[in-house]
């Protein structure tokens, strides 16, 4: 509501990580409000772009980097069309991790990436 908008402002103050959380991108979000009626905590599930590459792996390294660049270029453009400001790949092979980094400017998230499956 739009009385909350000020504690909703404190609270993201308090957490400078999320100072740029738009808002306005949102799949839910919920207020949870104390007895005296004082925002306690703000919540919001965001929409989240996430890359997979399924090389064949019978291809040789140079092929598999061309086509990686492709689907990259398609991935960030069509993230960026859909107004997400982050593209996100899990990765376990660290050798593939630097080479994301190295070559295509991917990041460490900050914090620990968890999921929690909805569907068994």
């Amino acid at each position: 509501m739009e009385h909350d908008i000020p504690d909703l402002a404190r609270l993201q103050h308090k957490h400078p990580d999320f100072s740029s959380l738009r808002i306005d991108k949102y799949l839910v979000d919920g207020v949870v409000v104390d007895k005296n009626e004082s925002v306690a905590a703000y919540g919001i599930v965001m929409p989240f772009a996430e890359a997979v590459f399924l090389p064949d792996t019978d291809r040789s390294d140079r092929e598999k980097v061309e086509a990686l660049k492709l689907l990259l270029y398609h991935a960030v453009r069509g993230t960026d069309n859909a107004g997400l400001r982050q593209l996100h790949c899990f990765i376990r092979d660290k050798k593939f991790v630097e080479i994301m980094k190295k070559h295509f400017g991917f990041e460490p998230c900050v914090g620990e990436a968890l999921v929690l499956n909805l569907q068994k």
